[in-house]
């Protein structure tokens, strides 16, 4: 990344709120451009977050865990809230969710030139790799034992096992598929297939029974709206996509 590029990104770093309650967050690595330690800010949805809770007069501080830990220390209140997150059937009774942080499209990734179609890739028991802590367009077919799952614990290791034949399919964010990509050594190129019905949002949540969860959701969501009416969430998402995000090498 340009020194330049760093420096209009920089600007937009929520700035520290003196004496502010601080807040404890988790989230978890590998998720890049929107979460993982390494990029400027914690990524950009860090960045949003601690914008948002700046402007509830609160300082966001944020731990960086495995996805299935901090989930559960979550919703053991060890931390009060935790991001992004898809709505799920399957966290819907555990988890409240705040309005959408980002509108996303999930692509299966697959090994170029396998051919196949997404039915026919359906209908052929595949390997079916999804990182630990994260959910699949292919759940259903894995809970119908229809698949077979192969869980490495990061989305590199999947697209390397995709790349490697060890793995046949998985589904993931288009931009995190460029994010990770283009930083990741993949054995043989990669291509991707469309997903239908997974136009999808990340939320920040909190756990149902939190005390006064649902009343930190609704600040956070009013907070929100007025970044985004004043256009600081857009110049953050124009800034930081520039920043972090490069076309995909040949895939």
């Amino acid at each position: 990344m340009s020194r330049f590029l760093l420096l209009a990104l920089l600007i937009l770093l929520p700035i520290p709120v003196v004496h502010a309650e601080q807040v404890a967050l988790v989230t978890g690595d590998n998720y890049r451009p929107y979460v993982d330690r390494s990029l400027p800010g914690g990524g950009l949805l860090s960045i949003l977050v601690r914008k948002v809770f700046a402007e509830m007069g609160k300082e966001a501080a944020i731990d960086f865990l495995p996805w299935k830990r901090g989930y559960r220390d979550m919703l053991s209140h060890d931390y009060v809230g935790s991001f992004p997150y898809r709505q799920s059937d399957g966290r819907d009774q555990q988890i409240l969710y705040s309005a959408p942080l980002i509108a996303g499209h999930s692509v299966a990734v697959v090994r170029e030139g396998t051919g196949r179609t997404l039915p026919e890739l359906a209908g052929a028991n595949p390997r079916v790799c999804r990182a630990g802590g994260y959910s699949s367009y292919f759940d259903d077919l894995l809970g119908a034992g229809h698949a077979r799952l192969i869980e490495p614990a990061d989305i590199d290791e999947c697209l390397r096992m995709i790349g490697a034949n060890r793995a046949d399919v998985m589904s993931l964010d288009r931009l995190v598929f460029v994010a990770t990509r283009a930083i990741t050594f993949v054995e043989a190129p990669l291509a991707t297939i469309d997903l239908p019905r997974t136009e999808g949002t990340l939320h920040f949540v909190v756990a149902r029974d939190l005390p006064q969860g649902q009343r930190l959701i609704e600040e956070f969501d009013a907070s929100l709206a007025r970044l985004v009416a004043d256009g600081w969430v857009a110049e953050l998402f124009r800034r930081y996509t520039l920043a972090q995000t490069q076309p995909c090498p040949v895939c």
